[in-house]
Parts: structure tokens; C-alpha cells; sequence
């Protein structure tokens, strides 16, 4: 499993009106930022704790509204992206063990050099590791940020002043740095794809893309006209969902390219428990990704249909875990489409 999003999960202690005043005010300073709004992101944190002072959850806001400030001064995706520009994509193939796993990966040229960075849309940051941040010079910005894995971390945030992706060009792109191995050599090197990678912020940066399966590349595209919103963001968790169908059931999944297959969490276990303990069978499971494991344990449903849009899929499987996990649309999904439209004008994913 891949760096999951930026989160808020630091504030989760606090209770009662106070934590739903927080979450709150993130929740619309994470808005005002996706509309390059930065300086008003931070100056709503601040009014705040200018009259909070003593809460316990002040800090956090204060970490969030110095980020939005570091924003508004470097203006980040700043540069030249057209309708029509386009750059390649490779599917690697990973194998620890039994499980295998399809990456995607992307050539790129960060701060005048070349590097493989894998494209995760389920992670909520851009992800380097300190040494590759060394090597390629980025700019420290001195701020802390948190994230979360399979367990809980905190990177530097830092600046690349340029990333070239074939004909797409942006200056000031934002990456937590951050050591994410999880102390398991054996694991670590199965995760090394994970030193280097590209989030839903870049994908945001990006507006309206083409990712073809077929030929293997990404393509800035006019938004469809058409198309039905079926995406949504979940403020509190930075996360974008997707609603899908299974059967006659409406489920919002995160759409995650970095998830090797699709798995659905406690909350699905829980409404379907009865049917799920009698048919599907249940084996002791870890997940290895961004600063450690989790251990849990899987019901493996056999053909799995699922609905995005008017496409219908069905999965040779799908997994249900019985611990807190969020929902995920996987990469056992999506290679399966010839190509699928993110498109952020309209809130819409499209798949063919």
C-alpha cells in the first residue's frame, strides 16, 4: 500500500464542539487552497487562533496556516500545461512473495535531472526521500507536515523548482520529504518504488486528464461536457472519492492508482457481516507501505462487479478487512479500462 494522504488524523483527540470546529476550518482552508486561494486558507486558520490561544488543537492549525503561507509566497504549479500535451507511462509488474502488484511509473526531469516517480492518486502528497531530495537540490521551506501510511509520519516540506513531464512544465512543485521505510530490509526493498512519487496534487495541477491504457500515456484533455458528477472530496480526510455501484448498493471508494487491488474496510464488513462470515473465505493478511505494517484479516469475495459510471467490471476479487481502512479503487480496476478522464472542472471520472 502506497503514502496515504496529508492528514488531519493529528487533531483527532480533541472532543465535542471544538474538534467539529477544527475539522471545520481545515475543511475550508483545504477548499480555499485547491482554488490557488492560499493567503485566505491561511488568514481563516489565523482569525481563529488569534482567539484561541489556549486550545489544545491551536498548533495544529497553526502548522496548517504557516503551510498555506509557504504556499502563497512560492505560488506552487505554476508554469505551461496545454490541451493536447502529453507524456508517457510505464506498468511495472512487483512480486514479494505471492502477492504481485501493478505500479504506474513516469520518466521525469525534476530540477534539471532525471527520475522515475511512481503516480500515486491516493496519496495526498508528492513524496521524495531525504536522499534523492538532496541529490536533486530542492528547497527546504522549514515546515513540518504530517501524513499517514500504514502508520503515522511527518516529513519536511520542500520546493522543486522545476518538473518537466514530457510537454508539461511546472515551476514550484511541492514535496514532503520524508524516510518511509518501515525497518524490515526484505519489505523496504519490495517498497522502494515508494522513495519517489507523484500524488492527487499533481493530478489536481494537471485539470482534465486522459490516462489510455492502451497506449500507456497521460493527455490533457478539454473537460467532457457531459459528464455526470460522480467525485467528491472528503475535507476532514483530504481525500477525493469516487461513487460507484455494486449490485444496488452505492459505495464511495478513494480511486488509487497506488493500491495494487481493491479493498473495502470495516464499515463494509460490518453492514454485510452475516453473508460475508458464511461465503467468503478469511486468512491472516499484513499490508506493508509508508512507515510500517498492519496486520489484519481478509474475506475474499469472488466476482466482484462494480459499477463506475455506465461501465460495469467484475473483479476476479475483491477484499474486505476487518479493521478501520478506507475504501479503495485499485489498479486490478483501472488496468482493466482502456482509458479514464479525470476531470476536475466538473467533478467527474470517466471510464472506458
Amino acid at each position: 500500500m502506497s503514502a496515504q494522504q496529508a492528514t488531519d488524523r493529528t487533531v483527532s483527540s480533541s472532543s465535542g464542539e471544538g474538534e467539529t470546529v477544527v475539522f471545520r476550518l481545515l475543511g475550508e482552508a483545504k477548499r480555499f487552497h485547491r482554488q490557488g486561494k492560499d493567503k485566505k486558507a491561511a488568514r481563516t486558520l489565523k482569525r481563529y487562533i488569534k482567539r484561541n490561544r489556549q486550545a489544545p488543537y491551536v498548533e495544529t492549525l497553526r502548522e496548517y496556516s504557516l503551510i498555506y503561507d509557504a504556499f502563497s509566497r512560492e505560488k506552487p504549479y505554476q508554469g505551461r500545461r496545454r490541451q493536447g500535451a502529453s507524456f508517457p507511462f510505464t506498468l511495472d509488474t512487483l512480486a514479494s512473495g505471492e502477492a504481485q502488484a501493478v505500479v504506474m511509473r513516469i520518466d521525469a526531469v525534476l530540477n534539471g535531472r532525471p527520475v522515475r516517480l511512481t503516480f500515486d492518486s491516493g496519496s495526498g502528497i508528492n513524496l521524495l526521500s531525504p536522499a534523492l531530495a538532496d541529490s536533486l537540490r530542492l528547497k527546504p521551506l522549514g515546515l513540518k507536515v504530517p501524513f499517514q501510511g500504514e502508520g503515522s509520519g511527518e516529513g519536511e516540506l520542500a520546493m522543486a523548482d522545476e518538473l518537466r513531464l514530457g510537454g508539461v512544465v511546472f515551476r514550484h512543485v511541492p514535496f514532503v520529504v520524508a524516510d518511509v521505510s518501515t525497518g524490515n530490509d526484505s519489505i523496504d526493498r519490495s517498497l522502494s518504488h515508494l522513495q519517489a512519487l507523484l500524488g492527487l496534487p499533481l493530478l489536481e495541477a494537471l485539470g482534465s486528464t486522459e490516462i489510455d491504457f492502451r497506449h500507456h500515456v497521460m493527455t490533457l484533455v478539454e473537460p467532457p461536457v457531459t459528464a455526470e458528477p460522480n467525485l467528491e472530496y472528503d475535507d476532514l480526510a483530504n481525500e477525493l472519492l469516487v461513487k460507484v455501484r455494486h449490485h444496488e448498493e452505492e459505495l464511495r471508494l478513494i480511486p488509487d492508482f497506488g493500491a495494487s487491488h481493491t479493498v473495502l474496510g470495516t464499515d463494509y464488513l460490518l453492514s454485510h457481516q452475516e453473508w460475508i462470515e458464511a461465503y467468503c473465505p478469511k486468512r491472516a493478511i499484513f499490508f506493508a507501505g509508508v512507515n510500517g505494517t498492519t496486520a489484519c484479516h481478509e474475506y475474499r469475495f469472488e466476482q466482484f462487479d462494480l459499477q463506475v459510471g455506465r461501465l460495469t467490471f467484475t473483479l476476479p476479487s475483491a477484499t474486505v478487512v476487518d479493521i478501520p481502512y478506507d475504501n479503495r479503487l485499485g489498479m486490478d480496476f483501472f488496468s482493466r479500462c482502456q482509458r479514464v478522464i479525470f476531470c476536475f472542472q466538473n467533478m467527474s471520472l470517466l471510464v472506458y
